[in-house]
């Protein structure tokens, strides 16, 4: 029995996010036939990161126990011609036994594309969410300084939750394009809480409308204020994920 590894990259505009029960409609039961139908072996995948329901995968991590021992390569190529064409493995290697995709997880990194040009662009618009160029990036980026550190985001979740709600956010920084009319929103953390990426977004959005000020973020922390409503999930891409040494 292998324990094998896949970084693995998708379009979750048509999907009920990585999993939900009893849904074909979701990355996890798309790659499981795909390798029921190449290997005729059920598996159990252990994602990194269970993106929500429109959210992009450019960087997402699966590792699962095979006992079929056909050439790491051939197992990409003929997951590729199985998998929908918005699903693609990009890499696969062996890991040693103690190597779990979700508990070695040491950091993920969201990116939020937020379109700030004054006409929205066509080719982009699955990808981002448009505002125009109303947004005052400057005070934005004073509030996302509230978010670095160590702290309680259970006022920036989304239902319940069994375990922790403190997170470590090490990296949350906003930055255009070239050419002014994109507006980045990259966050790293530990790991995120369900929908704690959106609600975060749609906050530093209010923000940066003059709904809410810089400061407001702390009373948010403390329970005074309710954060912003969740961005679309559509605007959200999982660029990268990050494991301790297993």
């Amino acid at each position: 029995m292998k324990n094998i590894r896949l970084e693995l990259e998708y379009d979750g505009t048509y999907y009920q996010g990585f999993e939900k029960k009893n849904s074909e409609y979701t990355i996890s039961y798309k790659l499981i036939s795909a390798i029921k139908r190449l290997t005729d072996e059920e598996v159990k995948l252990y994602p990194a990161v269970r993106t929500e329901p429109g959210v992009h995968a450019h960087m997402q991590t699966v590792n699962f126990h095979l006992e079929n021992d056909m050439p790491l390569k051939t197992l990409i190529l003929s997951l590729n011609k199985i998998l929908p064409q918005d699903i693609a493995i990009r890499k696969a290697s062996y890991e040693s036994e103690r190597f779990c995709a979700p508990l070695c997880l040491e950091s993920c990194t969201y990116q939020c594309m937020i379109d700030i040009a004054e006409i929205p662009d066509i080719f982009q618009q699955k990808y981002a969410i448009h505002t125009g160029p109303v947004l005052d990036i400057i005070t934005m980026k004073q509030a996302a300084a509230h978010f670095i550190g160590t702290h309680d985001f259970s006022n920036f979740s989304a239902g319940k939750q069994k375990k922790t709600t403190v997170r470590t956010i090490s990296e949350l920084t906003l930055s255009a394009n070239e050419s002014g009319n994109k507006l980045f929103l990259t966050m790293t953390a530990d790991s995120f809480l369900r929908y704690m990426p959106q609600l975060i977004a749609g906050t530093l959005l209010r923000v940066g409308l003059g709904e809410l000020s810089a400061d407001d973020i702390k009373l948010i922390f403390d329970g005074s204020k309710k954060c912003g409503p969740p961005l679309d999930s559509q605007a959200f891409h999982l660029t990268d994920t990050s494991f301790k040494l297993s």
